[in-house]
């Protein structure tokens, strides 16, 4: 290897170094507001309240659709009593 070519991978690895810090800082505070904002400690907690979120807005999406279709036919009964 030239001295060039040593440049630019010192240069490379510089630029890998600072990425890996910026990772690594981007990393912490995720995890951070990971615990504080959902309480889960791992990834594995926060897939199961991921899992447990999803089911709930599914369930309330349910009784939305139930509520509606219950609400559409007490107005046809108005409707058709008047």
């Amino acid at each position: 290897m030239n001295e060039k070519e040593l440049l630019r991978l010192q240069k490379e690895i510089e630029g890998a170094k600072t990425l890996l810090a910026e990772l690594s800082g981007k990393e912490k505070h995720l995890k951070e507001e990971l615990a504080n904002v959902w309480g889960c400690k791992t990834l594995v907690q926060a897939r199961k309240k991921l899992e447990e979120m999803e089911s709930e807005i599914r369930k309330i999406d349910t009784q939305i659709d139930t509520l509606s279709i219950e609400l559409e036919d007490e107005l046809d009964k108005i409707a058709d009593n008047e």
